[in-house]
């Protein structure tokens, strides 16, 4: 009788050196056929960047790592630590607002009977102590600064780190930003301002009191009210749109157009017209940071999730995400949606949080984006009173 051949598992040997290498994760067959999980990891930054599931011939296992690994040195490391060392990568890269590659969840498979439990390492993340963004040779421009925007709006000038062309990311949003007091405000004269900065293809964000003002290097300008979800196009493609301000010393009036809403990196409006646009590429995180920071004149989010189904929330997830695939979330979201209902925990003791769990790996709300409750967060509606008793951070 053939003995099968346990799991194996490797992870680059200067992972934690570099900031970027691969894990790979291989359970055998009774033929010595593998099955593989490979996960390209950046642990000083976006966690999983690249991920797939594979099946290799017995003649072809050897032959193919060496592949991966290529001339850098690969170390043996036990499965149960190699899924956990995975694990945490995708929970800190998602504090800092970035999730997994699309195909994290297939190459996930290869993770089956394997318990984190079972693993004593302990691993840090980013580098000394802060998040280093190293803007790679398939990073894009505008990926590159949208990543740099994403992290000065979670982490604050000063925690964290960039190696990038200056001419790929620019300033970050938030250093070109101005809160203005009361005696301060003129809303026609920020208008202006936020108008002449967008015609010079630069982006600003300005907070006056309960509104947010911004600008783009696409020459688009927009006022919003973030209390009442109310939305002025000042400027599009550098050219200044017709609005109405009225201004009476310390009381204004503005007509104002539309609506909006902002889920993930896209931006939602809807004209008083009911003509609705989705808008990718504007710094959305700094935009939602300005508005906390501002002063609310309308009513704010209630502690706690909002109710969604999973056909509703897949379909409002993927205007944000056209490439993901749209089974394997569904899929994904069940997954968790049965782990929910079946009693798993958090290793923190909550419940977990089924939409984040669906991509991140199990775990509870404020373990994986390291708020300590939800506002208005959507959560699947089957398992939202799982949550009543939840603990924050």
């Amino acid at each position: 009788m053939t003995t099968k051949r346990p799991t194996e598992a490797f992870r680059s040997e200067r992972l934690f050196e570099d900031g970027i290498g691969y894990v790979i994760v291989a359970r055998f067959k009774g033929n010595s056929d593998a099955e593989v999980g490979c996960f390209l990891l950046d642990v000083w930054c976006l966690g999983v960047k690249d991920a797939f599931f594979d099946r290799w011939s017995a003649g072809e296992y050897e032959p193919h790592l060496a592949r991966v690994f290529g001339e850098h040195a690969k170390q043996a490391l036990e499965p149960c630590c190699a899924r956990k060392l995975v694990e945490q990568a995708v929970a800190y890269a998602s504090q800092l607002g970035f999730g997994p590659h699309r195909d994290y969840k297939a190459a996930c498979r290869v993770f089956g009977g394997i318990s984190t439990a079972d693993c004593s390492e302990t691993f840090e993340f980013g580098k000394d102590g802060k998040p280093f963004f190293i803007s790679g040779p398939n990073e894009s421009g505008d990926r590159a600064r949208r990543i740099v925007h994403m992290l000065h709006a979670k982490c604050g000038a000063g925690n964290y780190n960039y190696l990038a062309a200056t001419d790929e990311v620019g300033e970050p949003f938030p250093q070109q930003s101005r809160v203005l007091s009361r005696e301060e405000i003129n809303v026609t004269k920020e208008a202006d301002y936020i108008i002449d900065r967008a015609q010079a293809r630069e982006g600003r964000i300005v907070t006056l009191g309960g509104l947010v003002l911004f600008s783009t290097d696409t020459g688009d300008a927009w006022m919003l009210d973030p209390g009442d979800g109310l939305a002025l196009c000042l400027a599009r493609g550098g050219e200044r749109q017709r609005f109405s301000i009225d201004e009476d010393g310390d009381r204004y009036c503005i007509a104002w157009t539309s609506r909006y809403r902002i889920e993930g990196n896209a931006f939602h409006v809807v004209t008083e017209g009911r003509d609705a646009r989705t808008i990718h590429g504007y710094p959305t995180e700094p935009i939602l940071s300005a508005s906390a920071s501002g002063t609310p004149r309308g009513p704010r989010p209630k502690p706690g999730f909002a109710p969604i189904s999973v056909a509703d929330y897949v379909k409002l997830h993927l205007e944000s995400n056209p490439d993901e695939d749209p089974v394997e979330l569904t899929e994904a979201l069940r997954s968790a949606v049965a782990a929910a209902k079946q009693g798993e925990r958090c290793s923190c003791g909550n419940p977990i949080w089924a939409v984040g769990s669906a991509q991140a790996g199990h775990g509870c709300f404020p373990c994986i984006t390291g708020e300590p409750y939800p506002e208005s967060d959507y959560e699947i509606d089957e398992v939202c009173h799982l949550h009543e008793n939840a603990k924050p951070l």
